[in-house]
């Protein structure tokens, strides 16, 4: 179901679906049980804001429409900004004048909005920065993380 809705890559590896669920479950619905405001090392997560639709895009003219889960924090300069996280699978192209040939993964997005505007921080390829080990799931982005 998550990869026909379109959160989970179709090329995406069958033994990290599991626990691409569970993230998708957490991102989306999981409520945050302990209460607001919650601190660590002069960030603070003020507000839940939920899920809701939204659409970010990317550099190359990429977008990643659909339902991402919103925060407000109070940065380091004591200015909030709302971030938002979703998880989605991207298509698989073949000859595409655009993007060229491409196999299907999923991403993990991250976006901000400020007083700058919004746009897209982080786009993690889940496929190529996630692995499944004996005890557990590694996580090794390998991409800068822009405008933190």
């Amino acid at each position: 179901m998550l990869i026909d809705k379109g959160y989970i890559g179709e090329e995406t590896d069958p033994d990290l679906h599991p626990f691409l669920a569970e993230l998708q479950n957490f991102i989306l619905v999981e409520p945050i049980s302990c209460v607001l405001p919650i601190q660590f090392k002069g960030i603070s997560l003020e507000q839940d804001l939920g899920y809701s639709f939204h659409t970010y895009g990317n550099a190359a003219g990429g977008s990643f429409p659909g339902y991402y889960r919103g925060f407000v924090v109070k940065t380091l300069d004591g200015n909030e900004a709302i971030y938002r996280i979703g998880m989605f699978g991207t298509a698989k192209l073949i000859n595409d004048p655009i993007f060229g040939n491409r196999k299907s993964y999923t991403v993990l997005n991250v976006a901000t909005e400020d007083m700058l505007g919004y746009h897209n921080s982080l786009e993690l390829n889940i496929d190529n920065s996630i692995s499944k080990r004996k005890n557990g799931i590694s996580i090794f982005p390998q991409r800068k993380i822009n405008r933190w």
